[in-house]
């Protein structure tokens, strides 16, 4: 899940995006570090408010359509330099 890297993009807490979506901070700490898997309601709440794909949240640049691959390699390049 790739949650944290866009949260922290989007330069928001994980208390401002759980805010945002309508959950706990800890429900969203426990996606962020794996400790359990956010269901699809909350990946697309995620997606949301990060403004980001929701096909990028759950797979990564795999199988996305070219245009969206290019954004999200922009985005993975912008979170590692994080």
């Amino acid at each position: 899940m790739r949650i944290r890297q866009a949260r922290k993009l989007a330069g928001l807490t994980a208390r401002q995006l759980a805010e945002k979506i309508e959950r706990s901070p800890t429900t969203v700490f426990r996606w962020e570090w794996g400790v359990r898997l956010p269901t699809r309601q909350g990946i697309e709440a995620c997606a949301e408010a990060l403004h980001v794909p929701m096909a990028w949240l759950m797979f990564g640049l795999r199988g996305l359509p070219r245009d969206l691959r290019e954004q999200c390699e922009r985005l993975e390049r912008a979170g590692r330099a994080l």
